[in-house]
């Protein structure tokens, strides 16, 4: 396992390469986004692994084609079978929630196993997700 603050790592599987680029926490005071992206190659895939969505503009920017992020644990306090539109969490963020889009990026905010501050989660299960990720297909020009 490598460890990726504020670093980057290529991952090569079947003939396809991508690169993972993670940034550390805003809280440790030591996030560097531009430090993170520093080996990465022009034109290179790149999935971003930051722990607060407001790293995420940044990301995009820089040509992350794929966020993920959790750190809102969408607010622990929901609305049960709407939690990604009605959350606490939205009043103090941005991206609380789901998946966004942000020219070519997207961005993931995953809702988390547990719970930060007081020990409760109403309307937001914990979650274990899987992406699946497929080589784009190249569409034919017009």
């Amino acid at each position: 396992m490598t460890l990726l603050e504020n670093a980057s790592a290529k991952v090569s599987r079947g003939g396809a390469t991508l690169t993972l680029v993670g940034v550390d926490d805003l809280f440790s005071r030591r996030a560097d986004v531009a430090a993170s992206f520093r080996d990465v190659e022009p034109g290179a895939t790149v999935i971003g692994l930051v722990h607060d969505p407001k790293q995420f503009t940044a990301m995009a920017e820089r040509g992350a084609s794929l966020v993920l992020t959790g750190h809102t644990h969408w607010g622990q306090v929901a609305l049960p079978l709407a939690a990604e539109r009605v959350n606490l969490a939205r009043r103090f963020f941005a991206f609380s929630a789901g998946i966004y889009r942000q020219g070519q990026a997207t961005l993931y905010v995953h809702p988390g196993i547990g719970a930060t501050g007081p020990p409760l989660r109403f309307g937001v299960p914990p979650e274990v997700t899987v992406l699946v990720l497929r080589r784009a297909v190249a569409q034919a020009p017009e």
